[in-house]
């Protein structure tokens, strides 16, 4: 079992690019059924939050399980969910404008 934490700070210069911040949680388990067999379980929420355009949030949920045979050949499969939502979308025809002041 782990727990990751990542804030990403953007900045620029630039008038045509604006600064964001994201911030997301990850909690992973992991899970050995046998010697041979194990499977894991990732989630993501994420945060972002942007100067001038809406916010935005995302959760992504990615599951994993492996087989190995010997300790050089393992198959395995991924199976993985992504949702991702401005909040306020209204707000985009309003601040398009101020991007390009």
């Amino acid at each position: 079992m782990s727990l990751s934490y990542t804030n990403n700070i953007y900045t620029n210069q630039s008038n045509l690019s604006q600064n964001s911040r994201q911030d997301s949680i990850n909690p992973r388990l992991t899970y050995w059924v046998q010697h041979k067999k194990w499977s894991h379980v990732r989630i993501w929420l994420s945060n972002w939050k942007f100067r001038y355009s809406p916010d935005l949030t995302g959760h992504m949920a990615h599951g994993q399980y492996t087989y190995r045979f010997n300790a050089r050949t393992s198959v395995f499969g991924i199976m993985s969910i992504q949702r991702r939502i401005l909040i306020h979308p209204e707000l985009i025809t309003m601040l398009i404008p101020l991007a390009w002041e």
